[in-house]
């Protein structure tokens, strides 16, 4: 059977509330920024590599002379 709640029970459950809403918008920003951080180090990593040149109906790549 269940037991009504107190005001003081209350109160914490919306503590703990709102403390798990703030939590997860930390992790939804981290994982944001691991997502951006990823893509920037893939953008690095394939602009180091090579240098893409396109026209009307083909993409030419060319490596990069690291000289």
């Amino acid at each position: 059977m269940l037991q009504k709640t107190n005001t003081s029970d209350k109160a914490t459950n919306e503590d703990i509330l709102k403390e798990l809403k703030s939590i997860k918008a930390q992790l939804i920003t981290l994982n944001n920024k691991i997502e951006d951080s990823n893509l920037l180090a893939r953008e690095s990593k394939n602009s180091e590599d090579t240098t893409r040149y396109t026209d009307q109906t083909s993409v030419y790549d060319y490596k990069c002379d690291k000289n």
